[in-house]
């Protein structure tokens, strides 16, 4: 007769062959994007991340992972020591992750459950708040099961000690942050893990961002899954692997499949790629010694999601343009003689003919205003950011942006400071706004920019063309570009707000 620390010592060494009815890993097919193995057998002090299609098997290896950490790698430090299970909706943690794939399908050991000590949320459809799993070491230290939803927002989520956490499905990235710091107590190997489908590449920009500027940290892991792989192991059926991708648009086939990172639908700077025109900035202060063309530009905003920025950019004899620094500021606190005064003692703006116009959005008379007459900080002396209004052509404004990103003789028109870490992002993420395509005649979408996280694009749209229009109209440094002066189809729009 096996006594009870025994009996969970022989679960311990054969439960990896009984899970999920027999599940194991794909063998690793790295050329194709699939290394479960791999992901299963990794031993990371910081984020295991697996990103995979849809089917193809993220959700069991995550889970599989986890479970194996607390059965048979790591004993719990303390009674009930929590390990969080997080995905988007109750349905989904407690129904998919527990409900069908722990228990159903038998990738938990039932054995290895206090199922007198569950805390239910809704018993009948075997919903818990949290699982107690037995000790492991014969000690009274044991592992709870937390099934946590992204709905509970980011409040519930601070300042708890945890021992480890398995996000499933893309959730905000703040997110992860901060459920990340709870390990700080016990900082183990392999306690972090998380897998989605990048399909909203919103919630995938931090990622992909430390992964092209090779910030990616060094303990951090990260592995890729794919369907095709799946189908081909019998892991999904070859009918609703056809059935399903051949619902899904060839732009999305790549992320759906492999888990590459999604772009966004109806980019209006599809041509904008990190690596072509973003420089890093010594190499941009570099560029841009001597006597180059300096100007600015400025879009208003006050508050969280409405950005007050300013953008210093040069233009040298060829026409190409360095965008060397970015004022962002997103602080309600400030008022707008606050930011003014942030912006003019940011760089020095001599009074000569090298640095010229600080074109600003047009739909504010006002703030032109203040722009023009603001207090020092001091609240004595009188300053001035000499800014002139904009053209706010938005579509002419927009293809002019695209010209300076084309390549010519082996290089663009454009380059960006690796400091202008806003525009950058938001270069990436400018996009059309949608059709609603409801009702029974939707409409087409009207070719306009999607008003959201967009203020460092409109302030380089109001540089790029106000300056080319102002250098055919013949406008000259310190200058307002007068309608009359423009084209006759570009006068009413110059003064468009």
């Amino acid at each position: 007769m096996l006594t009870a620390e025994e009996e969970i010592e022989r679960f311990i060494k054969t439960y990896v062959d009984r899970l999920y009815f027999g599940f194991s890993p794909r063998p690793d097919q790295p050329d194709r994007f699939d290394e479960q193995t791999s992901f299963i057998k990794s031993k990371h002090p910081g984020i295991t991340l697996l990103l995979g299609g849809n089917g193809a098997g993220t959700t069991t290896c995550a889970l599989m992972k986890s479970i194996r950490f607390m059965i048979a790698e790591q004993p719990a430090p303390r009674p009930g020591t929590p390990f969080w299970f997080i995905s988007e909706g109750y349905p989904m943690v407690m129904s998919t992750c527990w409900a069908e794939k722990m228990c159903a399908r038998g990738l938990l050991p039932g054995e290895m459950v206090q199922w007198d000590k569950i805390s239910w949320y809704k018993p009948r459809q075997n919903w818990p708040f949290a699982v107690p799993l037995k000790p492991t070491d014969g000690s009274e230290n044991y592992w709870t099961m937390h099934f946590m939803s992204y709905d509970q927002g980011r409040a519930k989520m601070q300042a708890q000690s945890i021992g480890g956490f398995c996000f499933v499905e893309q959730c905000p990235w703040e997110l992860i942050e901060e459920v990340y710091r709870g390990c700080r107590d016990y900082d183990f190997v392999g306690n972090k893990i998380a897998e989605f489908t990048p399909i909203d590449p919103v919630l995938s920009a931090p990622l992909e961002e430390m992964l092209q500027e090779d910030r990616f940290p060094a303990d951090w892991g990260i592995y890729r899954c794919n369907t095709t792989c799946a189908m081909e192991a019998g892991h999904v059926s070859k009918q609703w692997y056809n059935d399903f991708f051949g619902m899904i648009s060839d732009d999305m086939r790549e992320v759906r499949t492999t888990g590459a990172f999604a772009s966004y639908e109806g980019l209006i700077y599809p041509r904008f790629q990190p690596k072509i025109h973003v420089l890093p900035d010594e190499e941009v202060q570099e560029r841009i010694r001597g006597n180059l063309i300096h100007k600015r530009a400025i879009d208003w905003g006050s508050g969280p999601e409405n950005a007050m920025v300013m953008i210093w950019a040069a233009k040298d004899a060829i026409g190409t343009w360095y965008v060397y620094d970015e004022y962002y500021s997103t602080d309600q606190g400030m008022t707008y003689t606050d930011h003014f005064n942030a912006m003019y003692d940011q760089h020095p703006w001599p009074d000569d003919t090298w640095y010229r116009q600080t074109y600003a959005d047009p739909s504010d008379p006002g703030n032109l205003r203040q722009a023009n007459n603001f207090l020092s900080n001091d609240g004595q002396h009188a300053r001035t950011l000499r800014v002139t209004p904009a053209l706010n052509s938005v579509l002419e404004g927009i293809e002019a942006v695209r010209n300076a990103m084309k390549t010519v003789h082996g290089e663009p028109r454009l380059f960006i400071s690796k400091r202008c870490k806003n525009l950058i992002r938001q270069l990436q993420i400018y996009r059309w706004e949608k059709s609603g395509m409801t009702g029974m005649n939707p409409k087409d979408a009207r070719p306009v920019p999607l008003k959201r996280d967009d203020h460092t694009c409109d302030s380089l749209r109001y540089l790029i063309f106000s300056d080319l229009v102002g250098a055919r109209s013949g406008g000259i440094s310190g200058s307002r570009i007068e309608p009359k002066n423009l084209p006759r189809y570009l006068r009413k729009k110059s003064t468009d707000s």
